[in-house]
């Protein structure tokens, strides 16, 4: 698992201009830079309503001294697809507290605000990591929700680390320590900010929960799955705890992601492990039979790259993500990593090698936005821009040409349930179907219109239709009984 913090070393950062590396094969590869001003090594972005890209930085912001050295606790900003920047939060100083160090990045809810965690809080001094859970309005309003540890002992689990909303508007989530047996728990706050704990892992009887779950989704059965400490995949319903398969060191350890994919299948990648141990991505249907999908370091000098951070699904129906390491070895020994694509058949194909000058060692949260390119992190590089150090990290994107579409805030709704949908162009829509049939619909702006499950209704995909075109989703919509 990645640090927990780096709040107490040396972080600085910036977030500063649009650097346009070049073209690979047709491709265009751009990078946003930080300078520690306006955040440092960027966590992952997201889409919001209005289109624009939210993310956090685990470093810079308001600079302040400890022990000597320059830290900073962290941002929240906003980038758009041009490259201009708004931090809208800085997280306080001194010794990052109390409120400080997003490790994660942000949740976009039913509601248009992001809602987000951090490893530090105001009661800290109970333990090194107690956390909060925030929300942030993309105007800048935030509001702490809930600071964890304010008993002793953390019985409500501290750091918490994942964080979703589910169907049922509440959010679930999971802290990676505390709880009755301080081995971290699960659970839920409301809209209203009322917080419960639905488990505490790690129960006296053997562990049968497997421990702490460092991922987590919700699949379209609405049930959650995660990957635990014990290094398996679980599935959590209203009946409890069920372990659905447990990774060896050639299925590849530790899982870090986990992603459902269109066909319903769960797809994700493993930093670690694998045939070649250098890390690999797989396969599990929902019955748990697992599939390997494919082990890096398979070519030459890890050419294919090497321990990759993630995986999503693009639009195309490939799959998309990053390594650590691996690709061109010129500028750094082992590589700076690389942007891949995979069919679900398991062919690789590299897209894109960094090259240090254009940053490196990629981080987990490669998205793909409406607009049909890819963005992601990077923690490493040379950075002109940056203050302090050689690199403050950078928001990169990667154009390949892919049709833009629709997406939704929640793949799923009964009949009668207003829903949220992401694009753009939306402006004059004329038609909006849900799997053939037509929904009711309001165009709230060129990004962002609302759309009611029809009756009649069946899960499939949504077509909007604009003045530009026809969009289709990304994914098919559940229609929940």
């Amino acid at each position: 698992m990645f640090p927990l913090s780096r709040c107490k070393k040396a972080v600085i950062t910036c977030l500063f201009g649009v650097l346009a590396i070049g073209t690979v094969q047709a491709q265009s590869f751009k990078v946003f830079t930080f300078d520690f001003d306006n955040g440092a090594f960027p966590n992952s972005v997201i889409q919001g309503r209005d289109g624009n890209l939210y993310g956090t930085t685990y470093g810079g912001g308001i600079a302040c001294y400890l022990n000597g050295e320059i830290v900073g606790c962290g941002t929240i900003f906003r980038l758009s697809p041009q490259g201009d920047l708004v931090t809208l939060y800085r997280f306080g100083c001194p010794d990052c507290a109390p409120d400080s160090t997003p490790e994660k990045g942000l949740t976009l809810a039913n509601d248009g605000s992001f809602y987000g965690t951090t490893i530090f809080g105001p009661n800290s001094c109970f333990t090194d990591y107690c956390g909060t859970i925030y929300k942030i309005t993309p105007k800048g309003k935030f509001t702490m929700l809930y600071a964890f540890c304010a008993e002793r002992d953390c019985p409500e689990g501290e750091t918490p680390w994942t964080l979703l909303q589910a169907t049922d508007s509440n959010f679930y989530g999971t802290a990676l320590g505390g709880g009755r047996y301080d081995y971290g728990t699960l659970f839920k706050l409301t809209p209203e900010a009322k917080f419960s704990t639905l488990h505490s892992f790690c129960s006296p009887d053997g562990c049968h929960d497997g421990g702490v779950l460092s991922t987590l989704i919700q699949a379209s059965d609405r049930s959650f799955y995660g990957i635990n400490s014990d290094l398996a995949l679980v599935k959590i319903t209203r009946n409890g705890i069920t372990v659905l398969h447990t990774f060896d060191n050639e299925d590849g350890r530790p899982p870090y992601s986990l992603i459902e994919s269109a066909d319903g299948n769960l797809y994700g990648a493993a930093v670690y492990g694998g045939p070649n141990n250098y890390g690999a991505l797989f396969k599990i249907a929902p019955s748990g039979q697992f599939t390997s999908l494919y082990s890096f370091c398979t070519q030459p000098g890890c050419a294919d790259g090497s321990y990759p951070t993630g995986l999503i699904q693009g639009n195309d129906g490939n799959f998309y993500g990053t390594t650590l390491a691996g690709g061109d070895v010129t500028a750094c020994s082992q590589g700076c990593g690389t942007i891949f694509k995979i069919t679900p058949q398991g062919s690789l194909t590299g897209l894109h090698n960094f090259e240090y000058t254009d940053g490196g060692n990629p981080q987990p949260g490669l998205i793909q936005a409406t607009n049909g390119i890819l963005y992601g992190a990077a923690n490493s590089g040379f950075n002109l821009h940056c203050k302090y150090l050689y690199s403050c990290g950078e928001i990169f994107s990667l154009d390949m040409g892919l049709a833009p579409f629709v997406a939704f805030v929640q793949a799923s709704g009964k009949v009668g349930q207003t829903g949220g949908i992401l694009g753009q162009g939306f402006t004059g829509t004329t038609s909006v179907m849900l799997n053939g049939t037509p929904a009711s619909f309001k165009v709230v702006s060129d990004t962002y219109l609302t759309a009611t499950v029809p009756q009649g209704a069946t899960s499939g995909y949504v077509t909007v239709t604009t003045p530009g075109g026809t969009l289709t989703s990304n994914k098919p919509f559940r229609v929940i009984p």
